[in-house]
């Protein structure tokens, strides 16, 4: 049976260490750095938004929310 936990969301930007500039500095949120170019906004209460480069396409074909759970086993 799949566990989820803290389901979070995501969205793109095309420079993510300016994203996390302005999420730091100009709104005082609390972001994460997180490896592979990515980073975390903590929204509070265990929540988070991830943000992740834009890629090549120029507008969202879909938006998808993320339930993670736990590593799958061998």
């Amino acid at each position: 049976m799949v566990d989820y936990r803290g389901p979070f969301s995501g969205f793109s930007v095309r420079d993510v260490a300016e994203a996390v500039r302005f999420y730091r500095e100009a709104l005082g949120l609390q972001v994460e750095d997180v490896t592979g170019g990515l980073a975390r906004i903590d929204l509070g209460d265990g929540h988070s938004v991830l943000v992740y480069p834009k890629g090549r396409a120029d507008r969202p074909r879909h938006r998808a929310a993320a339930l993670p759970g736990p590593a799958p086993g061998p």
